[in-house]
């Protein structure tokens, strides 16, 4: 190994987070087939990221010049360098280090072989930090993530739709303001910024704004319901915004429009798109909702036979229809699948994968009673980390921040405004820290979390899905405790099979 090229793993990032530094996966990793652990992100000591940064150079140094540089450096021999780098080297399992009581994890494949080239390089410099190191927070001194809800329009009229277009259904993130924002959180090192709706397709000013986010960097995922003409195909492809997700809920033409409040065209105009992404090679792919009116086999195993004449589709993702906030009480009950509907196309999808297929079917978990019925603490403390005003927050599209895009105007969540606030200053913000650094005397005395005496291990360190206490309990009662806590009731609402 003494003349190999290692790098630092190009799915990884590294950023200076103020008082620490913190190494996390890009969302979307330019890596082929090449190995990395997917949504880490964790904080280190910035020595490790300095020492890390000698390696994210894309010129090619052989590992002995860079053992030299990091010995120089940080005044040690080449044989403490080897000892500390050896380990991190084509590592195949995450590597666990302390710091003043803190656990730092560094994810497998951390430094590899590769003649790949990196994205992004660093230098020791950037991660020069003054003052006190914190490594326990989990909350981020930046932000590095946003999403940016640009329109409330839409082309079709879903049955399922989530969103809340209350007041905001011609609603749209003027084009200089989408701009300027992009442009800011450029300067704040941001890794990575999303687009979202309403259909952002349907935005006046969508080419200039997807010019802006490849222009700084940030390759987003397009999720579109339009079908696309070849002109502004071949424009996503000159710019380099070549990932692409369809939604497409099923191949029959009378389930479409019952689904989608389309005209009887549309199914034909969609597969035009996808031929025409294919043939672009596109890295595209597929998002179908389930309800009880395509959630059985049949309707699946014509998507699946469709996909087979691609040679660029990715793969596609089955997500059964979740509970719709802003929709009639009863809408969830009149769409969603059955247990024994879900239940059968899971296990038609797991008999499909075994074959191998060239592309992915993922199926999104549903939510089952019994989480919300049979709570334990130990199941409840295995739950994900929310990253809601933990890493992210979104800007809607008059310019409000908040920090889910499930909330959207919720008073409640609104912790800023682009219009009037720097990315900073909301962060920053009493009302983003109230949030998550809460205490006992934030919540009413009708919540269990008033009087918890785990509340802060509980809301300090994993979180909990504020969108689902709404869905659980209404509006009303949003500072309950989530619904998936032993402490807290039984759901009022029934938003699981």
């Amino acid at each position: 190994m003494k003349n190999s090229i290692i790098i630092l793993n190009p799915a990884y990032y590294l950023r200076n987070d103020i008082h620490r530094a913190i190494i996390g996966t890009f969302e979307f990793p330019d890596m082929g087939t090449g190995h990395y652990v997917p949504h880490f992100l964790y904080s280190i000591h910035p020595f490790i990221a300095q020492l890390l940064s000698f390696f994210s150079s894309n010129n090619g140094k052989p590992l002995e010049q860079i053992k030299n540089e990091i010995a120089c450096f940080f005044q040690l021999s080449i044989e403490q360098v080897t000892g500390i780098i050896q380990p991190m080297i084509n590592n195949n399992s995450p590597l666990i280090k302390e710091f003043n009581g803190n656990k730092m994890v560094l994810p497998a494949y951390l430094l590899i072989s590769s003649d790949k080239t990196r994205k992004e390089t660093y230098s020791p410099n950037d991660f020069i930090i003054e003052g006190d190191i914190d490594l326990s927070t989990v909350r981020l001194y930046r932000p590095i993530h946003a999403v940016l809800e640009l329109t409330m329009r839409c082309l079709t009229d879903c049955i399922y739709c989530y969103a809340d277009k209350r007041g905001h259904g011609n609603d749209y993130l003027p084009t200089d303001t989408a701009i300027r924002f992009i442009k800011d959180a450029k300067k704040n090192r941001f890794v990575d910024i999303e687009i979202n709706g309403g259909e952002v397709m349907m935005h006046p000013g969508i080419d200039s704004i997807l010019k802006e986010l490849a222009y700084c960097g940030y390759y987003s995922l397009i999720s579109t319901k339009i079908p696309l003409q070849e002109d502004k195909i071949a424009f996503l492809k000159k710019i380099g915004m070549t990932r692409v997700q369809l939604s497409l809920d099923s191949l029959n033409s009378t389930k479409t429009s019952t689904l989608l409040n389309v005209d009887k065209n549309y199914l034909s105009k969609l597969r035009q798109t996808m031929q025409l992404l294919d043939q672009y090679e596109f890295n595209w792919q597929i998002n179908t909702v389930l309800t009880k009116h395509n959630c059985n086999i049949k309707d699946v195993q014509e998507q699946i036979i469709e996909i087979s004449n691609y040679s660029h589709l990715k793969g596609i993702k089955f997500t059964p229809v979740g509970y719709p906030m802003y929709k009639d009480a009863h809408a969830f009950e009149d769409l969603h699948p059955s247990v024994e509907q879900i239940s059968s196309v899971r296990e038609y999808l797991n008999s499909v994968t075994l074959g191998k297929p060239s592309y992915w079917l993922v199926m999104a978990d549903e939510e089952r009673a019994d989480n919300y019925k049979c709570k334990k603490w130990e199941t409840f403390e295995q739950r994900s980390l929310c990253t809601a005003n933990q890493k992210a927050f979104n800007v809607l599209p008059d310019g409000q921040v908040t920090i889910c895009e499930e909330l959207y105007w919720n008073p409640h969540f609104i912790i800023g405004d682009i219009n009037q606030n720097s990315i900073m200053e909301i962060w920053n913000s009493e009302k983003a820290k109230n949030l998550f650094f809460v205490q006992n005397d934030y919540f009413s005395n009708q919540s269990n979390c008033y009087s918890c005496n785990k509340l802060r291990d509980c809301r300090l360190n994993k979180g909990v899905c504020w969108k689902m206490v709404i869905m659980a309990y209404g509006d009303e009662h949003w500072d309950y405790p989530d619904p998936r806590c032993p402490e807290a009731p039984i759901p009022y609402n029934k938003f699981y099979v």
